[in-house]
C-alpha cells in the first residue's frame, strides 16, 4: 500500500512541477503581451494626435483658401469695373472731344477718321 502512496506522489510532484513550469511560461507570455499592448497603445496615441494636428491644419488651409479666394473675387471685380471705367471714360471721352475739335476741320471731319479696332490678344507661336 505504501507503493501506492509513493508512486501516486511521485505522480503528483511531477504534475505539480509541470503546472508549475507551465504558470511561469504563462506568465512570461501574459508579460510580453502586456509590454507590446503598452508600445501599440503609445503609438495608437501618438498616430491619433498626429491625425488630429494634421486635420486642424487642413481645416485652416481650407479657411484661408476661402478667404483668399473671397478677396481675389472682390478685387478681381473692383479691377474689372476700373477697366470699365476707364475704357468707357477715356476712350470714349477722347473720342467725343477729337469730333467735336474735328467738326470743324476741313482736313480730318470726323466722317473721314477711321479708328482702327483691336481684338483681344491671343497667344500663339511667333513665325
Amino acid at each position: 500500500f505504501k507503493g501506492l502512496v509513493d508512486e501516486l506522489q511521485a505522480e503528483m510532484d511531477r504534475n505539480k512541477d509541470a503546472w508549475e513550469e507551465r504558470r511561469e511560461n504563462l506568465n512570461e507570455q501574459m508579460d510580453l503581451i502586456t509590454g507590446a499592448k503598452a508600445e501599440c497603445q503609445t503609438t495608437f496615441d501618438a498616430s491619433t494626435a498626429r491625425r488630429n494636428t494634421l486635420t486642424a491644419e487642413s481645416d485652416e488651409k481650407t479657411y484661408q483658401k476661402h478667404e483668399l479666394t473671397r478677396e481675389y473675387n472682390d478685387v478681381h471685380a473692383q479691377c474689372s469695373a476700373k477697366i470699365d471705367e476707364l475704357l468707357v471714360t477715356d476712350i470714349c471721352g477722347v473720342r467725343s472731344v477729337r469730333n467735336q475739335v474735328m467738326l470743324s476741320s476741313t482736313v480730318s471731319p470726323p466722317e473721314k477718321i477711321d479708328d482702327c479696332e483691336v481684338s483681344d490678344w491671343v497667344a500663339e507661336i511667333c513665325s
